[in-house]
């Protein structure tokens, strides 16, 4: 899986908030440090991991709606993508955290 690594504070904050399914923004993101993710405000449906240190999957969920708030024990980093209807990992798996793309910062 490739995503693009997002660190800083405002950036895990919006995540994909403010981009629609077919906009070229709206890929998968690696959410770093980021143990809970929202989707309030979102126009469409979200695919999300929420993984601990190592990339164990702690909690899955596909085609989450707006305004929802999902958090597990134990979650460090969060993946998040437009949900589809390719493969994503389920609760058990392990996803290979590195490797991913550049770092964005903001």
């Amino acid at each position: 899986m490739r995503a693009l690594v997002v660190t800083g504070f405002w950036g895990r904050l919006r995540g994909l908030l403010g981009t629609s399914r077919d906009d070229e923004r709206a890929v998968p993101l690696l959410l770093v440090g980021c143990p809970s993710v929202h989707t309030l405000g979102m126009r469409y449906q979200l695919d999300v991991v929420l993984v601990d240190e190592g990339g164990l999957v702690l909690g899955s969920w596909r085609e989450l709606p707006a305004g929802r708030v999902v958090r597990c024990a134990g979650a460090r980093h969060a993946l998040e993508r437009p949900s589809c209807g390719e493969p994503w990992p389920v609760v058990g798996d392990q996803v290979e955290l590195r490797n991913m793309w550049h770092v964005m910062g903001a």
